[in-house]
C-alpha cells in the first residue's frame, strides 16, 4: 500500500565524435579527406601539429596555440575557428588514455589540458570515429621515446579497447 515504483527514461540523439590524427600517407588525399572529416556529424578534434596545419591550410583558418601549460608533460592545446579541440598527437592522445582508464575521477576533474579535455570528449560521446593518417613522423621513430608512444598506431589500439570497455562505438580509417 506505501510504496511506488518509477522509471524515467531519457531519449536522445547519439552523440558523435570525430577525431583527425596525423596526415593521410599520400598529401595529394589532404584536401579530400580534410573535407570529408569536417561534414562529419558531432564534435570535431583534430591531433598533431601538422595535422592541424593541414586543416588550417583547406579550411584557411589560422591555428593559434595556447602557451599555457597546465600540465607540464601534456603539449598546450590550440584553436582553429570550427573544430572543437586541436591538441599535439600521440603524447596527449596517450595521456587520455590514461585518463579514460579512471572515469570517476575523470568526470571530477577541473584541469583544462589536452589530454583530459579530449579524454571528457571521449567519455561523453556515443560513437567516436578516428581518421588515422599513416604518413611516417620521423619523430615516433626515435628509439628514447617511450615504447608506447614509438608507433601510433599501438596507442590508438589501446584507445579503441578502452573505449570499447566504456560501451563506446568505434571505429578507426586509416588514410
Amino acid at each position: 500500500g506505501d510504496d511506488s515504483t518509477a522509471v524515467v527514461v531519457k531519449i536522445r540523439p547519439k552523440r558523435a565524435l570525430t577525431i583527425f590524427i596525423g596526415p593521410p600517407a599520400n598529401a595529394s588525399d589532404d584536401e579530400r579527406i580534410t573535407k570529408s572529416f569536417l561534414t562529419r556529424p558531432g564534435k570535431k578534434v583534430v591531433a598533431g601539429g601538422t595535422t592541424a596545419h593541414i586543416v588550417s591550410r583547406i579550411t584557411g583558418k589560422p591555428v593559434t596555440t595556447k602557451l599555457n601549460y597546465e600540465d607540464p608533460q601534456i603539449p598546450p592545446i590550440g584553436h582553429i575557428e570550427g573544430i572543437d579541440l586541436v591538441t599535439e598527437g600521440v603524447l596527449t592522445v596517450n595521456a587520455a588514455v590514461e585518463r579514460l582508464l579512471h572515469p570517476k575521477i575523470l568526470k571530477q576533474s577541473t584541469r583544462q589540458d589536452g589530454a583530459t579535455l579530449l579524454a571528457k570528449m571521449l567519455l561523453d560521446a556515443d560513437r567516436i570515429t578516428f581518421f588515422v593518417g599513416t604518413a611516417i613522423n620521423p619523430a615516433h621513430q626515435n628509439p628514447s621515446f617511450p615504447a608506447q608512444l614509438n608507433i601510433k598506431s599501438q596507442v590508438l589500439i589501446k584507445m579503441q579497447e578502452v573505449l570499447v570497455k566504456l560501451e563506446k562505438q568505434v571505429e578507426i580509417k586509416w588514410l
